[in-house]
């Protein structure tokens, strides 16, 4: 069973967003989908390398308005 989950780390400050994030996508269950919305690039740009290095995760991303959404689904 999928499930989806949306974070909103929009007006966060850095490191907490990263470090929430990153936890967040470490807790992840097989078949998990989680929506992280981000309003700091660079957050965005260690969120991919982090994701890049672990296996089992698809990810895409959209800007809109300054902010983006970083889509991310765990892999059985």
């Amino acid at each position: 069973m999928s499930s989806k989950k949306l974070i909103d780390f929009t007006d966060i400050a850095w490191p907490f967003n990263l470090l929430k994030s990153n936890l967040s996508i470490k807790q992840m269950q097989s078949g998990e989908e989680l929506e992280i919305v981000i309003d700091d690039p660079d957050v965005l740009q260690s969120l991919i390398l982090i994701i890049n290095q672990s296996p089992g995760y698809l990810f895409k991303y959209t800007e809109e308005h300054d902010r983006y959404k970083l889509f991310i689904k765990k892999n059985g």
